[in-house]
């Protein structure tokens, strides 16, 4: 039935049961038709946003290849010099549109850095801060440009020192430097120098960035050992350290 008869005939019945319901009743009686026509005023606005035409809509996605360690389920932040792929689509009602013949334009901190038709991916290398990446789609579809801006953030790369187990007076215990966010592709391209209540341990390990300790027998309940670890990329003067101090138990 048609929403202009629906509301017309809720009007005449609304005339009506005022006219032979007595008058203690007739304000619960209106107030009844009153949220009748609140609901079909609701399925009205309802349909028509259902049956709207979404606006057109970025998707971006990006990633960096910055090292995380296999197991590691977050996001590889982006660190300097860190390579990032930026890719986006155009959503219209959940679907992305053709960019076909559409020029793309791609701006790294408001100065523009490559153009195309149809370019929806773009690489480039992170800076000290977080870059200000902008998408134009100039005169899309015959009218004004659409465009998409956002940051994406710039991290240092970080060291976890973590022990497997608990110090304990005459026993061993095993450390490992966790890396992240390091611009390297393997482990092989860092040097991990470690120190141990600030003395470097003597030998040098197979597996760098892993050390085991041999707390003395005559450790007390309470002490303290001061574990550090410095770690840098061959070729440059960038330098990570992390800390961790085993309280003997």
């Amino acid at each position: 039935m048609p929403i202009a008869c629906r509301l017309g005939r809720l009007r005449r019945n609304l005339r009506n049961q005022l006219k032979v319901q007595p008058r203690k009743s007739r304000s619960t009686c209106f107030i009844t038709v009153l949220a009748s026509i609140a609901l079909l005023i609701l399925a009205v606005l309802q349909f028509r946003s259902a049956n709207a035409q979404s606006t057109p809509a970025f998707w971006v996605t990006w990633g960096a290849d910055s090292y995380v360690p296999d197991y590691f389920i977050g996001k590889a932040m982006p660190s300097r010099a860190s390579n990032i792929t930026v890719s986006f689509e155009i959503l219209e009602n959940g679907k992305p549109l053709s960019l076909s013949g559409q020029e793309v334009r791609w701006f790294i901190n408001n100065t523009i850095a490559a153009k195309g038709v149809a370019l929806k991916t773009f690489s480039f290398r992170a800076g000290a801060s977080a870059p200000l990446v902008r998408i134009e789609l100039p005169g899309f579809r015959g009218g004004a440009s659409l465009i998409k801006s956002f940051q994406i953030p710039v991290r240092e790369p970080e060291i976890v020192i973590k022990a497997a187990g608990v110090a304990q007076a005459g026993q061993d215990i095993s450390l490992s430097a966790i890396s992240y966010f390091f611009n390297i592709q393997n482990l092989s391209e860092l040097f991990f120098t470690w120190k141990v209540n600030s003395v470097s341990p003597e030998g040098t390990p197979k597996n760098p960035e892993l050390l085991t300790i041999s707390v003395p027998t005559e450790a007390k309940s309470g002490d303290k050992i001061i574990t550090e670890v410095f770690v840098g990329t061959y070729g440059s003067s960038l330098r990570v350290s992390g800390r961790k101090i085993l309280t003997v138990k």
